[in-house]
């Protein structure tokens, strides 16, 4: 690597730095750099949908495989199969959250990226709460979505949020009804890390009935993930810290 001899002199205390990049270890590229990211638009209003898939094709990066404004048409889209990521939009004017959450579980295990338009911070909290991997909530630029897109594509374990100036003052713990003893001690176990082979196996119970508890406590949390749930649940105060620390049976 050559070291322009202007950037030296313009940076002196820096000259150090440009000559010690060559002795650096390379960056490995990002997979996802390498490959064009291949997306699945959902929205039911025309005009929206059309800004998304406008807003993306101008990424060159970015490849729109389907595109549709039917919620239902999710369960047998085969571009699902190659997706990366579904972008799926609603507003609250014309679409519950109930179908909302229903859409998002029929992608297949894909990362979500929510465009929400909505209005009042309890609609927000619950469109927030819907556990997509990024939540614009009235996204105001094409420029959003296309960051909070790359920033899903990248960071599978973290939550990319958009949302209104001082939206955190006004959230809340979700009410959560009433879990069982036996399915605390599931989302704990959940909560530590283990299969639902690991829980049958350490609780006694065939695999089939843990599955049973971890519905019933997604449908009473309204929750979609055992991701969500367990972060729920510490938010809540179902769960402390501890119990999904310590080691089972410890």
């Amino acid at each position: 690597m050559s070291v322009n001899p202007k950037a030296s002199r313009a940076f002196p205390r820096q000259r150090g730095r440009f000559e010690r990049v060559d002795t650096a270890p390379p960056v490995p590229p990002n997979p996802v750099d390498a490959l064009a990211l291949e997306t699945v638009v959902v929205h039911p209003v025309d005009f929206y949908r059309s800004v998304i898939i406008d807003t993306l094709t101008r990424d060159d990066g970015i490849v729109v495989r389907d595109q549709f404004g039917d919620y239902e048409l999710l369960a047998s889209c085969p571009a699902l199969t190659k997706a990366h990521l579904v972008v799926l939009g609603f507003d609250d004017t014309a679409t519950s959250l109930d179908t909302v959450a229903f859409a998002m579980r029929r992608c297949r295990g894909l990362p979500v990226v929510l465009c929400a338009n909505v209005s009042g911070d309890r609609m927000v909290a619950r469109t927030v709460r819907l556990g997509a991997e990024a939540c614009l909530i009235n996204p105001t630029s094409g420029d959003e979505i296309l960051i909070a897109v790359r920033a899903v594509a990248r960071m599978r374990d973290r939550q990319v949020l958009v949302v209104p100036p001082g939206f955190a003052d006004s959230l809340e713990p979700a009410p959560i009804d009433r879990l069982t003893r036996r399915e605390t001690e599931i989302l704990s176990l959940v909560g530590k890390g283990l299969s639902n082979r690991q829980i049958s196996r350490s609780l006694e119970m065939s695999e089939g009935t843990v599955k049973r508890h971890l519905h019933n406590v997604y449908r009473k949390m309204q929750v979609g993930s055992r991701t969500e749930a367990v972060r729920q649940a510490l938010q809540s105060g179902v769960l402390g810290i501890g119990d999904v620390t310590a080691r089972p049976g410890g």
